[in-house]
């Protein structure tokens, strides 16, 4: 077992829209916060 490395970084919660359009050729991602 691993001892000692213990992960000190901070996690914040972050709120958005994820928009996904798939067609033949393309695939785009489109991503906002919540205001849009």
């Amino acid at each position: 077992m691993s001892s000692g490395a213990s992960s000190t970084a901070k996690k914040t919660e972050k709120w958005g829209v994820v928009h996904i359009y798939s067609s033949y050729n393309n695939t785009i991602v489109h991503i906002t916060d919540l205001s849009g």
